[in-house]
């Protein structure tokens, strides 16, 4: 039970530590990318745009250990679904990896001398970033779905807990659907403005989880 709970504690600050720093990173760059002169506005906070940069790194390195940590628990009763969900994450934080350095080579384009060619190369990368932002959000529901349905399956948490998990993950991937399709709200908003309605409940889901498996722990099966 001490291993269970250590484990569980790890896994508490890991969540945490990948929400918070997303939070501080998108604080941090939506500003400056949703700019009406992006441009201008990365060469004004250049510094602001790495450390925005570097937060959405660390969250998504974080990402990547939280089911390694959960297989350790999860191995001795689902271990081709504890597998398939390092698998998810592992792809999950990679493009989340390739999103940080695409959107730190603006900084490249924005060295330009051409105002026009560097405005159509930026929104292109631009573009390309938004696409990504849509898979990643696409393979973190297929992930979250995975580990709340374990932690439901098997009784590791309670069932309020991992029900508003499973719920608010639908959610999630229902905006990201209606984003990919310029439905709804979509239709005249960017992907990452809109997606923030529709990821609130994943995001305070989290937050409640992550202190949750720090104070308590998940259960013994």
């Amino acid at each position: 039970m001490g291993k269970i709970n250590s484990t569980s504690k790890i896994i508490g600050i890991l969540y945490l530590t990948s929400l918070f720093t997303n939070v501080i990173a998108t604080e941090i760059l939506n500003p400056i990318v949703e700019s009406n002169n992006v441009s201008r506005a990365i060469e004004e906070y250049s510094d602001a745009f790495m450390i925005g940069n570097l937060f959405n790194l660390l969250s998504a390195i974080t990402l990547i250990f939280i089911p390694i940590q959960f297989y350790s628990i999860t191995k001795k009763f689902a271990k081709n679904a504890a597998i398939s969900l390092i698998i998810l994450r592992l792809i999950e934080g990679l493009i989340f990896c390739y999103i940080v350095l695409e959107t730190l080579s603006i900084m490249s384009v924005n060295q330009s001398t051409d105002p026009i060619l560097t405005n159509f190369l930026i929104q292109l990368k631009l573009s390309n970033i938004e696409l990504n932002n849509w898979v990643y959000i696409l393979l973190f529901c297929s992930g979250a779905l995975l580990n709340y349905l374990l932690l439901f399956k098997y009784k590791l948490l309670p069932s309020w807990l991992t029900i508003w998990g499973i719920i608010a993950v639908i959610t999630l991937f229902v905006g990201d659907i209606l984003g990919g399709f310029h439905l709804s709200i979509f239709s005249n908003t960017p992907l990452m403005k809109g997606i923030v309605y529709f990821a609130w409940p994943i995001a305070l889901n989290e937050l409640v989880l992550g202190f949750y498996l720090i104070v308590n722990g998940l259960k013994e099966t």
